[in-house]
């Protein structure tokens, strides 16, 4: 099985259900503002996802797909993932702009995120999520540098539960050895379930 190294250009938009929301849009290498990115439609992972802050209630980050540390919280993203295993994907800010986002297989990937600031915690969380559920680890992020667009929603509440699109197009290059789910240039629109596995539908 062959699959290309990463995705070439990718962007995840994120908002709460229901009419009039407002949505947060954030892009690798290659976001158009507007929302629409430069990917085709036909390449995606949608579905729906529960975001928590690192303070809200025990049953709630009991039950969230991302879990986002504020800026007191200095143990790193790996201690929500141990407390946590329902937990896809923590992060954690370790710098103005700059987060430590980590999976269950892998090592903390640094990412920047240039926008709102009060939005970077939930852009982070939200594509590096969607970025697995797509078939990459965080290690093939590179550069990570995540582009916030204007149209952005501050920090969830509290068990909200937010829709989610993770759109994306294969990069262009030479083809290597992986195991794991392979996303192509002709892969159906998938949805990804509360835990972060993606189906086909």
């Amino acid at each position: 099985m062959t699959r290309r190294a990463a995705a070439g250009h990718a962007y995840v938009r994120v908002g709460p259900i229901g009419p009039g929301s407002q949505t947060l849009v954030a892009g690798w290498s290659g976001l158009r503002h507007e929302g629409h990115g430069r990917c085709g439609e036909h390449n995606a992972v949608t579905g729906t996802l529960i975001a928590a802050g690192n303070g809200a209630p025990v049953p709630i980050l009991e039950t969230a797909d991302i879990i986002m540390a504020d800026g007191t919280d200095r143990s790193g993203p790996g201690r929500w993932l141990r407390q946590y295993p329902g937990c896809g994907i923590a992060v954690s800010r370790t710098g103005p702009g700059i987060y430590s986002a980590a999976a269950r297989d892998g090592v903390p990937c640094p990412v920047t995120v240039s926008g709102p600031d009060s939005a970077g915690p939930l852009a982070c969380a939200a594509f590096a999520y969607g970025w697995l559920a797509a078939g990459w680890p965080l290690d093939r992020l590179r550069p990570a540098l995540l582009r916030v667009g204007p149209v952005s929603a501050g920090r969830p509440e509290p068990g909200e539960r937010l829709f989610f699109r993770f759109a994306y197009c294969d990069a262009s290059g030479p083809e290597t050895p992986e195991s794991g789910a392979t996303p192509s240039t002709d892969s159906a629109v998938r949805t990804c379930s509360a835990s972060g596995a993606p189906s086909a539908s």
